[in-house]
């Protein structure tokens, strides 16, 4: 099946076999942007199994891993369930950067990922409402 994607500039025609999966970026001037990803969910394995699965190679793959936060995210009207994890890592020797992700569950088999990362903790206290606010303002289709 021909799977086209129609983007700003024109139409992306991918070769057979190939699927398009699309990134939003969310760009506010003089703030960090976020972007928004999309995920297949395990059968069977749910939210929580996504993420012990990711933060599981997250682990695995990023220097100095430390999870600070993996709790339920309420007031998403659009999404059964919701996950907040916030964690940092070492991006280059001697910089520890803060990540802030919103996991939503769109239905059983698909979930959205709405991310920032930070040079800061308190830069990520600053701008993660707005994160928020994206997860909690999305209308599903």
């Amino acid at each position: 099946m021909e799977q086209n994607s129609v983007c700003p500039e024109g139409t992306l025609c991918p070769p057979q076999g190939a699927g398009v999966q699309t990134i939003n970026v969310v760009v506010a001037q003089g703030l960090q942007n976020v972007t928004v990803t999309r995920d297949r969910l395990q059968p069977g394995a749910g939210l929580e199994g996504y993420a012990s699965g990711q933060l599981a190679i997250l682990q695995q793959k990023c220097r100095e891993f430390n999870l600070i936060e993996k709790s339920a995210f309420t007031g998403a009207p659009a999404f059964p369930n919701v996950l907040k994890m916030i964690f940092t890592f070492l991006a280059a020797p001697d910089v520890t950067v803060w990540q802030y992700l919103l996991v939503a569950q769109k239905d059983d088999e698909n979930a959205m990922l709405f991310t920032s990362i930070y040079a800061s903790q308190q830069m990520m206290e600053s701008e993660s409402p707005r994160i928020d606010f994206c997860v909690n303002n999305f209308k599903l289709a």
